[in-house]
């Protein structure tokens, strides 16, 4: 940490859903009368709250500190502390008292919801502490039942499973509703049915077995238009209403919408009628799709008839039950031997030279020692990892000596491992000398460096 006494301004940002931030914070400099301003970062959310910040604030020889993030050393500290805890309590526990409390542990932790925790638990706890009781439930399939979403969406849309038994297998692929991260799959003879509810049990990826499976009841049905059959309308909640027993299966209806304002605070609700009787209310999706549709004719929905067909809603989940004796495991390969060598690929920059003297002003060399420190981290992990030897690989769009005179010089002070610069490389040789999961990426973001950090992370997904 280093303390600065700097002239700064607060002035409005246009925020991101990647920066939310609404406030940056400028230094500002005076150069042979010339002011300069320089970014420094952020106003945090709950800064601007508590201190009532806003744009055109200034201060006057601010104090200034800069703080680093959490070091590899201080994470492993803490999980040091962590498995010295839970040593303590499996020595504390009398031993009649354990598969007791491991099975409390596990019951409270997993998958539920708490008022001071807005995730979901996990019951990792119980494991790690009372492992050996923990393997001896492994002997046996304990979970079977898991649930099933977004059945209405994929291949097995069109299908209604009411109990049959069928090959099911267990598949990890995108997440239809947070595309950047993974779901666990299932898939019915080759189909997708959908994806394993966060709150169900999952069985690893690759997990083939033979499972009953049962569609959940649909409470909605879909009006597909005689004039227009490409134009369907979904209504929900038939259960609640006059027609709550009909299996509906293709029949032609007469429909007309009804609005409602049933609550002054709320929208209107859109009911839909047969007969005169309330068949169901129209979902949001088709009264903003009607509402469309009827702006350009200056039609509006109350009183509007439809002809149509009229079938019930693909189910949104499915349950299934896993028959314990009939599950595969998907085949590890458990790896024959330890990589010996880690490799670092280092993307250095270097500061616009209109920003150069002042920024030796204010950080000093504080830049140049936090990055031997990220180098002298990659070697100590190195070196818990079992390596014998870590090599690193200059991608930088204008290499210079230091890196490689910072690498001899800690090369000379190590002698618990192997330490070598292979030299400069392109950005498509670096992808190529990541073999390893271990293996990393190392370097600063600068307008120079952000081509070639994008090209390394594109590459690196496609590898893996």
């Amino acid at each position: 940490m280093r303390s600065q006494y700097l002239d700064i301004r607060v002035e409005a940002r246009k925020p991101t859903s990647q920066m939310p931030h609404t406030l940056l914070v400028f230094a500002k400099f005076t150069n042979n009368t010339k002011v300069i301003n320089i970014p420094i970062g952020t106003v945090s959310i709950d800064s601007v709250k508590e201190h009532n910040v806003k744009p055109g604030t200034t201060i006057k020889q601010g104090k200034v500190e800069f703080y680093f993030g959490i070091s590899d050393g201080m994470i492993d500290a803490l999980k040091q502390q962590t498995r010295e805890y839970m040593e303590s309590i499996q020595k504390q526990t009398p031993l009649e008292q354990k598969p007791q409390l491991a099975a409390a542990i596990h019951d409270v932790s997993h998958t539920g919801e708490s008022k001071n925790y807005s995730g979901l638990k996990r019951a990792g706890v119980a494991f790690a502490v009372f492992p050996d009781y923990a393997i001896a439930q492994l002997q046996n399939l304990q979970f079977t039942e898991m649930r099933v979403i977004g059945t209405q969406f994929n291949e097995c849309a069109g299908r209604d499973f009411s109990g049959e038994k069928v090959a099911v297998k267990f598949e990890d692929g995108i997440n239809p509703r947070e595309p950047t991260k993974t779901a666990r799959w299932v898939t019915v003879e080759g189909k997708k049915l959908g994806i394993i509810d966060v709150r169900s049990p999952h069985l690893l990826s690759g997990c083939e077995a033979i499972a009953s499976i049962m569609s959940s009841r649909s409470n909605s049905i879909v009006v597909t238009s005689l004039k227009n059959p490409e134009n369907k309308l979904q209504i929900d909640r038939i259960n609640q209403y006059a027609f709550s027993s009909r299996q509906w299966q293709g029949e032609k209806a007469n429909i007309t919408l009804d609005v409602r304002q049933t609550d002054s605070r709320k929208t209107a609700t859109v009911f839909v009628k047969v007969e005169n009787q309330v068949l169901g209310i129209l979902n949001k999706e088709s009264v903003g799709f009607l509402q469309q549709q009827l702006a350009s004719k200056g039609r509006t929905i109350q009183g509007l008839a439809i002809v149509g067909t009229v079938n019930k809603a693909p189910p949104s989940y499915a349950d299934i039950v896993i028959d314990p004796s009939s599950v595969k495991f998907p085949e590890i390969q458990a790896e024959t031997q330890t990589p010996n060598v880690a490799t670092v690929v280092i993307i250095n920059g270097t500061v616009e030279p209109k920003f150069q003297t002042k920024t030796e002003q204010v950080l000093g060399n504080m830049i140049k020692r936090a990055f031997t420190k990220c180098l002298l981290r990659r070697i100590a992990r190195a070196i818990e990892n079992g390596f014998e030897r870590v090599q690193f690989i200059d991608i930088s769009p204008q290499p210079t000596p230091q890196l490689q005179e910072n690498l001899q010089q800690i090369a000379g002070e190590r002698k618990d491992i192997e330490i070598e610069f292979i030299g400069t490389k392109t950005p498509e040789e670096g992808i190529g000398l990541l073999s390893q999961p271990s293996d990393i990426v190392l370097g600063v973001k600068t307008p120079e460096t952000s081509g070639i950090i994008k090209f390394m992370a594109i590459g690196i997904i496609h590898k893996t």
